[in-house]
């Protein structure tokens, strides 16, 4: 029977629905002040327009993956760890192959606060990053003593 270990993080759900949100409404408001007429903008406002809009796509692209994202990412049990991915996707990582755990967390005060970051799981082969986990550094820790208890001579 597995065991969840990580969760995705909820702050990163919130910034990037609120931030998608805020570039929208940004966007409709300046549209619908101009009855939502590219003749009726200056060529100012336009350029405005069109730097907003492309924000609000790539803004959007980027916030796409986290949205998508499976809720639980990381599973274990007495064969290793399961890290979910995009479309239901998994991958067993045997605690034997596992070299090293890193964690990162994520950039600025703020988010600092929030405790999420980005798990890296070091095996001889591979990187396996798994980002947007939420309390990164417990998941590490928990994760560190699940494979020294599964592998012997590991040092942490």
């Amino acid at each position: 029977m597995r065991t969840e270990l990580a969760r995705k993080s909820k702050a990163i759900l919130l910034y990037a629905v609120l931030g998608e949100s805020i570039l929208i409404i940004v966007l409709l408001y300046l549209a619908s002040s101009y009855e939502f007429k590219l003749s009726n903008m200056s060529s100012d406002d336009q350029n405005a327009m069109l730097i907003l809009g492309l924000s609000a796509l790539v803004y959007f692209f980027w916030a796409l993956p986290v949205l998508i994202t499976p809720g639980i990412r990381i599973e274990y049990d007495e064969k290793g760890i399961y890290i979910k991915r995009i479309g239901n996707k998994e991958q067993l990582i045997n605690y034997r192959d596992i070299t090293n755990v890193e964690l990162r967390f994520s950039k600025g005060k703020y988010l600092n606060a929030q405790k999420y970051g980005t798990l890296k799981v070091y095996t001889k082969e591979k990187i396996h990053k798994i980002h947007n986990i939420d309390d990164v550094e417990h998941v590490k820790n928990e994760l560190q003593k699940l494979v020294s208890k599964h592998k012997i001579g590991i040092e942490y």
